[in-house]
C-alpha cells in the first residue's frame, strides 16, 4: 500500500507519521490538524545593533556574498541616448515662437503622456495630435520647449541647464534664469 508523500508503505511525513497515521491520530478532525505549540518568552537585555535578534548561545553568523551585482542605473542615460538618437521616436514636438522659424523635436509620445498630464491630454483619443503625431507649441521658445524634453526624459534640472547653455542664442539666459525657466515650463506641463 503506498502513503501520501511518494514512498512506500512507511513513509514518514508529518509529525514522523505516516499518511494514514496521521489521519488515525488524534491530530486530525474532519478536514482539519490541530497543532500545539508551547512558546517560551524571553526578554532581551538591549535592542540588537545588527538588526537580528539572537536568543541563547552566541553563535557565529556568516554573511555570504550576493550571487548577482547589480549594476548602476542607467535609466536616465538609456531615455536621453533614445531621444537625441531619435531611436524609435513617434512623436513630433514643433516650437513655433515669434518670427523664427518653426523648430521640430522627434520625441516619444508614451515618454511624454507618462511624465506629463499636459502631453497626456493632448495624446488622448480622438484628438487632433494623437492622429497626426504631431503637437504645436506656439508659446515656448524652442531651446525651453528641448531643456523642458530633457528633463522629462532625465528628471535632471542638470541638463536643463546643459541644454540651454548649449543653444544659440541663450547662453546669457541658461547662466542666468535656466532653473527658473525650466521649472515655470516643467510645472506647466507636469
Amino acid at each position: 500500500q503506498t502513503s501520501h508523500g511518494g514512498g512506500q508503505g512507511g513513509a514518514r511525513g508529518v509529525f514522523g507519521l505516516t499518511y494514514e497515521e496521521l489521519l488515525a491520530s488524534g491530530w486530525v478532525q474532519g478536514d482539519a490538524i490541530t497543532v500545539k505549540v508551547a512558546i517560551k518568552e524571553m526578554v532581551m537585555p538591549a535592542h540588537p545593533e545588527e538588526g537580528q535578534v539572537r536568543v541563547g548561545e552566541p553563535s557565529e553568523i556568516n554573511e555570504l556574498a550576493p550571487r548577482v551585482q547589480v549594476p548602476a542605473s542607467s535609466l536616465a542615460d538609456d531615455l536621453l541616448s533614445m531621444l537625441e538618437d531619435e531611436r524609435h521616436a513617434d512623436l513630433t514636438l514643433e516650437a513655433v515662437y515669434g518670427d523664427s522659424p518653426p523648430v521640430r523635436l522627434a520625441c516619444h509620445a508614451s515618454v511624454l503622456s507618462q511624465r506629463s498630464p499636459v502631453f497626456r491630454a493632448a495624446l488622448a483619443s480622438g484628438m487632433a495630435e494623437s492622429a497626426s503625431r504631431t503637437i504645436t507649441v506656439r508659446d515656448v521658445p524652442p531651446a525651453v520647449l528641448k531643456a523642458l524634453l530633457y528633463f522629462l526624459y532625465t528628471d535632471s534640472f542638470a541638463q536643463v541647464r546643459r541644454v540651454l547653455r548649449e543653444e544659440e542664442g541663450h547662453a546669457a539666459f541658461a547662466a542666468s534664469s535656466s532653473s527658473t525657466a525650466a521649472a515655470s515650463a516643467a510645472s506647466a506641463a507636469t
